[in-house]
């Protein structure tokens, strides 16, 4: 189709830029990033892990799971957040959607789904377990695209979605 250069990312092939005839990878990388930068950028990270957690007290428990502040996060909000080791060193990193008081979706790295949800059930079993939540990796029943850049506004604006961005 259309000439992806493809690389291993976390267990799975993903396009790394489109060259076109006579570009080099580090040139059609370049001018990828500029069209993202002034224009809109369009990048699939499906299979970036997703992993649902549910409860009365999942705001809670995840705070104490990140860095981050999680519990003040609004839902129909995303922050980057980062979970760390029992000895400060980083773990993994990714993004936190809020989709509801009760309800969270974390995306971590492909390659640390399971061992994320691992940290997650051991936390709760051993340290936590008064703690009404639950875990499930749903990481294929999720599609998950990035737009970015000025337009990207526009790109969304032109889709059929009941996406707020009225505080944008």
């Amino acid at each position: 189709g259309l000439g992806a250069d493809m690389r291993e990312y976390g267990g799975w092939m993903r396009p790394t830029c489109y060259p076109r005839e006579k570009e080099s990878v580090a040139q059609a990388i370049q001018r990828e990033a500029v069209a993202a930068r002034t224009g809109a950028g369009l990048s699939d990270g499906s299979s970036l892990g997703k992993i649902e957690v549910h409860g009365p007290d999942a705001a809670a428990f995840l705070n104490l799971m990140y860095y981050n502040e999680v519990a003040n996060l609004r839902p129909g909000r995303i922050r980057y957040c980062l979970i760390l080791r029992e000895a400060g060193i980083v773990f993994d990193d990714g993004v936190v959607a809020r989709l509801a008081p009760d309800f969270f979706l974390l995306s971590p790295s492909s390659s640390h789904t399971a061992s994320v949800l691992a940290m997650l059930e051991l936390w709760h079993q051993t340290e936590y377990p008064a703690m009404r939540v639950a875990f499930h990796d749903v990481t294929s029943a999720w599609a998950t695209f990035a737009v970015s850049g000025p337009r990207a506004g526009e790109v969304l604006a032109d889709l059929p979605t009941d996406i707020d961005r009225s505080d944008a």
